[in-house]
């Protein structure tokens, strides 16, 4: 399902020999499978136009070249992307000023707090 939110007139434009309206949209989707393809209800979807993805909470912004692109990853939603079990996001800097770091390793889900001078004992310089 598609819900518009918003919608900004743009200007009209000729698309297939017929007078469109050209607009700036924001749409609620269910899921990224049911993205509008340059149109919808009539309306040629401007760039720049967003989505939100109500099942998952992503969000896609409309590319130059038609595609909708994930504003997290890039990713369209024609994109084959396959999350692994492993796989953390999103990605955490620490800064070197902490006194203590974080070491995550995706083999065993264990996080374990290492001190500064722990990381010095084993020849981790600081930058």
């Amino acid at each position: 399902m598609i819900t518009k939110r918003d919608a900004r007139f743009i200007d009209f434009v000729e698309k297939d020999g017929v007078r469109k309206s050209y607009e700036y949209l924001e749409l609620d989707v269910d899921t990224a499978s049911e993205l509008p393809d340059g149109e919808y209800e009539g309306i040629v979807i401007a760039h720049g136009s967003i989505a939100h993805i109500v099942t998952t909470g992503e969000l896609y912004s409309l590319g130059g070249d038609g595609k909708w692109y994930n504003q997290s990853d890039g990713s369209t939603p024609s994109d084959e992307v396959t999350a692994s079990p492993n796989m953390v996001s999103p990605t955490v800097i620490i800064p070197q000023t902490q006194l203590n770091t974080i070491q995550f390793d995706p083999e065993d889900d264990d996080i374990e707090e290492v001190s500064a001078d722990a990381e010095n004992e084993r020849g981790v310089e600081s930058e």
